[in-house]
């Protein structure tokens, strides 16, 4: 008798495997489906933990995201964003980390920062390197590290000098310099922090339900809203 309900048990659970637990071959999880990972020759199951992956978030002005990431000279940014405002002269940062107890204009550190204001200037570890093409609506793929700058696959400029970054996290679509606070107003397509070259954040726009987040894909974590209203939320993905 125990056997047979072993038995029976056994067979209702492969059944329900069979009906919710599907492999996935391609790279890119799709929503709500279970990846299928090789774990010294043994397959480990995980649900993502998201209803679907998103084209963007977008922010209004009033959202942004902590990454828990802490930057160094040897790290390399490489993002996809679309500004939203250029010209209503205040800066518009797309990431950036505090430096909350000076000015970093006369401080020995400085915020690592890429920003757009009135479509001319973005600066990284202190030093400006000038990029006066932003447009609103454009779409750019940015690399950004201390080895320069990169938009659209061109280099933009050196660094002449890089200040040690201040020990903060950094910020998405948002900046903080001990004196302003400014909150980028873009959409962003993905967000990735590399360092010696070893992938530390590959961030990619996800929902659950109707509330946007970035999904991690190296730790698993999603990442949310820790300002206020919410952020609009790109289609989902085919």
């Amino acid at each position: 008798m125990k056997r047979a309900a072993l038995a029976l048990l056994l067979l209702c659970g492969a059944a329900a495997l069979a009906l919710d637990w599907r492999e996935v071959a391609a790279v890119r999880i799709p929503a709500g489906e279970v990846a299928s990972v090789a774990v010294d020759g043994e397959t480990v199951w995980k649900r993502v933990p998201y209803d679907a992956e998103i084209e963007y978030l977008e922010s209004t002005g009033t959202q942004w995201i902590d990454t828990g990431y802490v930057p160094t000279h040897e790290t390399e940014f490489n993002l996809r964003f679309s500004p939203n405002v250029l010209t209503d002269g205040s800066i518009k940062p797309v990431h950036g980390n505090a430096y909350s107890t000076k000015n970093y204009r006369s401080a020995d550190q400085a915020p690592v920062t890429l920003w757009h204001s009135n479509g001319t200037n973005n600066r990284f570890f202190y030093s400006p390197v000038m990029f006066s093409n932003w447009a609103v609506g454009e779409t750019f793929d940015v690399r950004q590290g201390a080895a320069g700058l990169w938009i659209n696959g061109s280099k933009i400029g050196e660094y002449s000098s890089l200040r040690t970054p201040p020990n903060e996290p950094m910020w998405l679509f948002r900046y903080y310099n001990g004196v302003n606070e400014q909150f980028g107003k873009f959409k962003l397509f993905y967000w990735k922090a590399w360092q010696n070259g070893t992938l530390v954040r590959d961030f990619t726009p996800v929902r659950v339900g109707l509330t946007g987040y970035l999904y991690d894909r190296v730790s698993g974590q999603l990442y949310g809203n820790a300002g206020t209203g919410a952020f609009v939320l790109g289609p989902d993905k085919e």
